[in-house]
């Protein structure tokens, strides 16, 4: 993990060739929507959409209340936050019809 965080995240997506989707939750515990922004600003390629009541694991959360938050992480019986399915299906249809 520590060569993990010896790399610059916008670096990388920078020298992505491909399309790339950038899913930022609203409520991201971990990631802030400057990140997610700094990713799209990094690729001309990226499409970036913001997944209001999201959290870092796309799992609904309606509350600020970290804890409350924090614990979605650990319940697999959670389905993802609306719209996840939905934007991945549309970026991945998107990208098989191109040819």
């Amino acid at each position: 993990m520590i060569d993990v965080f010896a790399h610059d995240p916008a670096a990388l997506i920078g020298s992505v060739r491909k399309p790339v989707l950038i899913l930022q939750g609203e409520r991201d515990l971990q990631v802030g929507r400057a990140d997610a922004e700094r990713l799209a600003r990094a690729n001309q390629r990226a499409s970036m959409v913001l997944l209001p009541d999201t959290n870092h694991v796309l799992k609904a959360v309606s509350v600020d209340d970290r804890r409350t938050n924090a614990a979605t992480y650990a319940d697999p019986s959670l389905p993802l936050a609306p719209r996840v399915a939905e934007v991945i299906v549309t970026f991945v249809s998107a990208q098989t019809a191109t040819p």
